[in-house]
């Protein structure tokens, strides 16, 4: 029976530069024996149409036909087994109607389903995920507020994924998201579990350390696209950043990263941790407690993140109109 992995996540865990490493060799993987189905895929790699289409959650008549070209793509190409990629569908696989469509549309086809699933360390997945946000988006919280306000509507909170992976729906292949897996590479550990070795050189990482000045440049961009009512691409958000950093660095220097994630920060997190959930997670797929996988991790008070707990940080006035002009320079070329 041909296999079908549903890499579902989880966000934070270098699943961006993983997609976008599909479409790149996708011809060399079907030679290798994984087939990566080009309907319902961004053009960055990531199948989150697809994986949207597949759950029911919307029942719109595009999302039909999306699920009848995927069946079509398939048996076009032999029912190879194949691999999907999509950081979505752990909120998708934490609601059993949604998973149970989409297992059943695959299995219907012929498949064993295989579900492939990265964790990272609860205070590292918070910290990515608040980073991302404090550089994407028009937000002035701090670290310890936007927690405060998260667990202030779920008092233990945990990975989305969790409770579904306690299940024996389907079998899953989990894999700690550590200092060890992070410098072997998302997507070489991945496809090595999978019995592919990648001769290939591997995508470099996508979202590298930022400075407190690409941040504000960033945050005020995006405030300015707002007010000018400028629309802005994916492909523009993708490229934005790494211009960013290199027009920004060349021009006034490296500045320094984010502080180090706050005492307050970390304690906030572990009391929230749902300790005996993880800890039965981690004995059923790595044979050990949630902490232990983690163990070799540099320590989280090296760790950059709250920078808005340290408002100094903000250039003088004369720089800040300096960044703004190459702000928009870098933007306009993009």
């Amino acid at each position: 029976m041909p296999k079908a992995y549903l890499h579902i996540g989880s966000p934070k865990t270098g699943t961006t530069g993983f997609q976008s490493f599909l479409p790149k060799h996708g011809q060399w993987l079907h030679e290798q024996g994984l087939f990566i189905p080009a309907v319902g895929a961004t053009h960055h790699g990531a199948h989150h149409p697809l994986a949207l289409a597949l759950s029911g959650v919307l029942d719109r008549p595009n999302f039909h036909k999306i699920q009848s070209y995927f069946a079509n793509e398939l048996r076009l190409n032999g029912l190879p087994d194949f691999l999907i990629s999509s950081e979505t569908m752990c909120h998708y696989f934490s609601h059993q109607q949604s998973s149970k469509e989409i297992t059943d549309f695959i299995s219907e086809l012929g498949y064993k389903v295989v579900t492939v699933l990265t964790l990272r360390d609860n205070a590292l997945f918070l910290k990515s995920a608040y980073t991302q946000k404090t550089r994407t988006v028009k937000s002035y919280i701090s670290l310890v507020e936007h927690l405060t306000d998260i667990f202030s509507k779920r008092p233990q909170y945990h990975f989305p994924e969790i409770q579904y992976l306690l299940t024996d729906q389907c079998e899953c292949l989990s894999i700690p998201f550590n200092d060890a897996m992070k410098s072997k590479g998302t997507t070489s550990t991945i496809l090595g579990m999978l019995g592919i070795q990648i001769p290939i050189q591997s995508e470099p990482r996508l979202n590298a350390l930022t400075g407190t000045m690409q941040i504000y440049a960033v945050k005020w961009l995006f405030r300015y696209i707002q007010y000018h009512e400028m629309d802005i691409s994916p492909t523009q958000q993708g490229i934005l950043n790494p211009r960013l950093r290199d027009g920004l660095e060349a021009q006034f220097g490296k500045s320094e990263p984010y502080n180090p994630i706050t005492q307050q920060s970390i304690d906030l997190i572990e009391n929230a941790k749902d300790t005996k959930t993880c800890n039965v997670l981690a004995q059923r797929y790595w044979g050990c407690d949630w902490d232990e996988a983690f163990k070799d991790d540099a320590p989280l008070s090296t760790v950059s993140n709250d920078w808005m707990d340290r408002p100094s940080t903000r250039p003088p006035e004369q720089m800040l109109n300096q960044i703004h002009e190459a702000t928009l320079d870098i933007w306009n070329a993009a």
